[in-house]
């Protein structure tokens, strides 16, 4: 019985690294996303300009 608690044990540390590692890759991924909406964010509101003074 204590072997099944151990192994019990085991897996939840197993599982609470792996769900640690998938929450910090899953910051990295929205804080990439954010980073690259605003560095692309210039370009898109210039084009946005450039429609609308092309328009009148």
């Amino acid at each position: 019985m204590r072997l099944h608690i151990g192994l019990n044990r085991g897996a939840i540390a197993v599982f609470a690294v792996i769900a640690a590692l998938v929450c910090i890759c899953a910051g990295a991924i929205v804080v990439a996303s954010k980073a690259w909406h605003a560095a692309s964010e210039p370009v898109v509101s210039t084009g946005v300009e450039l429609v609308e003074q092309a328009g009148p």
